[in-house]
């Protein structure tokens, strides 16, 4: 079981929520200056970057093929282009604002008891996408030859 740690507004949270809101706030400025250089790539000078080398040496994709395009489209707001290339991106990008603003407003704005964040739900479902989309991306693509 997780230790539970209690704050001086009666807030309570997890060791785990814990680590990951300061996780979150670490990661928040690099993250932050990754998507401005990528906003700030055209289209030609973004394909000019290496290719997957697990694709180019076994002819399969791997489990993060597709993120960094999808991440490029996502700064350019083209969502459903992004999605269709790694649905962990999107994902990942929600649950991350979400969980932040939800820690922030509870822990430095509300008084209120509210429900632990099950982190680890997020967790196991992140995987799961990861995994899926990696297998229905790769039976395409040896199947079909359907490519990205």
């Amino acid at each position: 079981m997780h230790k539970v740690i209690y704050l001086q507004n009666n807030y309570k949270y997890t060791e785990t929520e814990d680590i990951f809101y300061k996780l979150g706030k670490i990661v928040f400025f690099p993250v932050c200056i990754i998507l401005i250089i990528l906003a700030h790539l055209t289209i030609s000078q973004f394909l000019s970057l290496p290719e997957c080398i697990v694709l180019k040496n076994y002819h399969i994709y791997c489990p993060g093929c597709g993120a960094t395009r999808a991440l490029f489209y996502l700064v350019h707001f083209k969502i459903l282009k992004s999605f269709m290339l790694h649905p962990f991106v999107i994902y990942t990008f929600v649950v991350y604002i979400s969980f932040m603003m939800r820690c922030f407003y509870h822990r430095h704005l509300s008084q209120k008891y509210h429900k632990k964040i099950r982190v680890e739900r997020y967790l196991y479902f992140g995987v799961d996408l990861i995994l899926i989309q990696w297998i229905i991306k790769n039976y395409l693509y040896l199947k079909f030859g359907y490519t990205l």
